[in-house]
C-alpha cells in the first residue's frame, strides 16, 4: 500500500466521513419514506374465479375487494379485455386511500357456446410491486333444456275475461333435435294453444289461456310438457293466479283480536267493490246475531259492511261467519270468517 492509498483509506473511515455518510443515508431514507408507495392486496374474493357449470345465457356477476395497505393513494384502471364483447370491470372507487378498499365488480354472460369458457381482463395500477394484474373468470357452459318461466303467474283477472300467458320449452346446445309432444294442465280451466317454434331463439312457445269459466278465487295448478328429448322427456311448471268475481272484498276475514271482558272495541269495516253494479247486487246478509251486529251501507263504488261485537260475550275464543248472498252465478256467496278472543 503506497502513501496515497493509505491516506485515502484513513480519510474514508475518519469520524467526519462516517458522520457525513450516515447523514446522507438518513436524508435519503426520510425522502423515500415521505414519498410513500401504494400496496394493493386482495382482501376478499379471487382474481382467478371458477364458477363451475353454467347454463347458456346466464348473467354472471361477482365482486372482489381490493385493499390499499400502502401509505400513498392507489389508482386502478382497466387496460384491456380478452374479447370485444367482454363486459368492462367496474371499480368503486378508482382511487383508493391508504387503509381503504375498492370494490371491483366483474360482469359477464355465460353465452351459448358449450365447453370451457375463459374471460380475461387486465388492470393497471401505480403499485410498483404490482403494476399490472389479471382478472380471470372461468366456467363451463353445459347443455340446457328447461321450462321458462318456472312459475307462470296469471296475476289477477276479472271473471268475465280470458287471459293468456306463455310457457316456453328452451333448448340450447343439447346435441339433439327436440320436439314438443304435448302440453297438459291439471286444471280444466287452463287450455294450451298451438305451439310456436322459434328456431333462432332455441325455444318452443305455447300460449296458455285461462278460461272465463274459471271459478272465483285463488288457484294453483301444474303444467306438464312432454318432449322427445331423452335427457328431459317430461318437464313441469307451476301456474297460479286469482280470479276476481263481480264482488271484491278488501278483507278476507274479520278479526277483533284480543278484547278484555267489558270492553267495546270499535267497529270493523269491510268494503266490497261491485265491478258490475248494473247486473250484480247483494241480496241478503246472514250472521250470528248473538255475537255480532252487522250493517250494510251503500257507497259509490259498492257497499260498506260495519261489524260490531255484541256486549256481554263470555270469555274464550269466538269464531263465526258472516255470509252475503248475491245474484251472481259465478260468485253466489261471499263468506267472511270472524274471530275474537275475550279475556
Amino acid at each position: 500500500m503506497n502513501k496515497f492509498t493509505s491516506l485515502r483509506a484513513i480519510s474514508l473511515f475518519s469520524p467526519t466521513a462516517v458522520r457525513a455518510s450516515l447523514a446522507c443515508f438518513c436524508w435519503f431514507s426520510l425522502v423515500f419514506a415521505a414519498a410513500g408507495q401504494p400496496s394493493i392486496v386482495v382482501k376478499r374474493g379471487e382474481l382467478d374465479h371458477n364458477l363451475g357449470n353454467l347454463a347458456p345465457g346466464v348473467p354472471i356477476e361477482y365482486e372482489v375487494v381490493l385493499e390499499n395497505r400502502g401509505d400513498k393513494v392507489a389508482t386502478l384502471k382497466q387496460n384491456k379485455r380478452s374479447c370485444g364483447h367482454c363486459e368492462p370491470l367496474e371499480f368503486k372507487p378508482v382511487s383508493v386511500e391508504p387503509g381503504k378498499t375498492s370494490i371491483m365488480k366483474v360482469r359477464e354472460k355465460s353465452g351459448f357456446v358449450s365447453g370451457l369458457q375463459v374471460r380475461r381482463s387486465f388492470v393497471d395500477t401505480n403499485d410498483p410491486k404490482l403494476p399490472k394484474f389479471e382478472v380471470v373468470t372461468r366456467w363451463k357452459m353445459v347443455p340446457l333444456i328447461e321450462v321458462r318461466p318456472e312459475t307462470i303467474d296469471f296475476g289477477q283477472k276479472r271473471w268475465d275475461a280470458p287471459l293468456i300467458r306463455t310457457v316456453s320449452l328452451v333448448t340450447k346446445d343439447i346435441g339433439e333435435e327436440v320436439e314438443l309432444k304435448s302440453v297438459t294442465t291439471a286444471s280444466p280451466f287452463i287450455k294450451a294453444g298451438k305451439p310456436y317454434e322459434d328456431k333462432q331463439g332455441g325455444r318452443i312457445e305455447v300460449p296458455l289461456t285461462l278460461l272465463p269459466t274459471a271459478p272465483v278465487g285463488d288457484f294453483a295448478t301444474t303444467v306438464t310438457l312432454e318432449t322427445t328429448s331423452k335427457k328431459a322427456p317430461r318437464l313441469q311448471a307451476q301456474a297460479r293466479g286469482s280470479i276476481l268475481g263481480p264482488f271484491v272484498c278488501d278483507q278476507r276475514y274479520v278479526s277483533f283480536g284480543i278484547v278484555r271482558a267489558g270492553e267495546k272495541p270499535p267497529a270493523r269495516i269491510v268494503r266490497i267493490a261491485l265491478l258490475d253494479p248494473e247486473r250484480h247486487s247483494v241480496q241478503g246478509l246472514q250472521f250470528d246475531e248473538k255475537e255480532l251486529d252487522c250493517r250494510q251501507v251503500k257507497e259509490e263504488s259498492g257497499l260498506r259492511l260495519e261489524v260490531r261485537l255484541r256486549e256481554g260475550l263470555a270469555a274464550g275464543t269466538h269464531k263465526t261467519t258472516i255470509t252475503l248472498q248475491t245474484n251472481s252465478k259465478v260468485q253466489p256467496v261471499i263468506t267472511l270468517p270472524t274471530l275474537v278472543v275475550i279475556r
